[in-house]
């Protein structure tokens, strides 16, 4: 009975092999986006005692309905309106308090921030690792 169940698993773990390596690549690409947003949170709190320094936070580009709309251009001599290559827009973050100096930055804020990140961070390549383990174990039998 075991030996059915698991026979099973394998061959629904094979139809559903591309919906595995899509789930793979929506991980990779989350950890992409929590490793860049690590990076901005961390620049935030670089810049907490510079003069008129306003907290950046890093966003999606993706449409949230699934689809992209891009501007269109007629003319090769209008300029693009987005940068091609990246994937995330870096914007300002939403403004807690403004000290005396200009400075936006709440440190407390981007603490809290960067542990947020850390933790999704660690969920996420946690649940890539587990992921890529059935995978193997669907094609091979066994984990190691």
């Amino acid at each position: 009975m075991i030996k059915i169940v698991v026979g099973l698993l394998i061959c629904t773990s094979f139809i559903r092999a591309n919906a595995q390596e899509n789930t793979l690549g929506l991980y990779k690409n989350y950890m992409d986006f929590l490793t860049k947003n690590d990076a901005v949170i961390s620049q935030n709190i670089a810049n907490a005692d510079t003069p008129k320094y306003l907290p950046k936070k890093l966003e999606d580009k993706k449409n949230p309905f699934g689809y992209d709309i891009k501007l269109d251009t007629t003319n090769p001599m209008h300029i693009h309106a987005e940068e091609r290559n990246s994937k995330y827009k870096l914007s300002t973050a939403k403004i807690l308090e403004i000290k005396p100096d200009g400075n936006a930055v709440t440190l407390e804020n981007e603490l809290l921030k960067k542990s947020q990140n850390s933790v999704k961070l660690h969920q996420i390549s946690n649940m890539y690792r587990k992921s890529k383990d059935m995978m193997k174990y669907a094609i091979t039998g066994h984990v190691k």
